[in-house]
């Protein structure tokens, strides 16, 4: 029973990620955009081409954009090779399965810019 409850405590969030595209990894403090991106502007023929998505379960119902949620996702998202980070839609093709109390975020690169191989993982 204390060493469950220690876990609880100390064990911190967990992470899923799921990368869609292929993109060079970008150093783990790389300058990222976290911005409000719509699901039409993350579908295809919008703005954003979603390269991956980055799932945080064990922070509850937080702000998603807050100093220490950015902090906590930066490295994955760049090395995703996104450029930019928006909140992801519940259900988005490709999110990892979370659970309710997740926040998924979603790496994201101009959708103008020349696509790179689909990814093989």
């Amino acid at each position: 029973m204390v060493v469950a409850l220690a876990c609880l405590v100390g064990c911190g969030p967990t992470f899923s990620e799921a990368r869609l595209a292929s993109y060079p990894p970008r150093s783990d403090n790389c300058e990222l955009d976290f911005v409000d991106a719509t699901r039409a502007e993350m579908s295809p023929g919008g703005k954003w081409r979603v390269v991956g998505f980055v799932s945080v379960d064990g922070l509850g119902k937080v702000d998603p954009f807050s100093a220490q949620n950015k902090e906590l996702v930066r490295p994955r998202i760049c090395r995703l090779g996104g450029v930019a980070v928006a909140r992801a839609a519940d259900g988005m093709d490709g999110a990892p399965a979370t659970t309710p109390s997740a926040i998924t975020y979603a790496a994201l690169r101009l959708a103008d810019e020349p696509a790179q191989q689909a990814a093989t993982y």
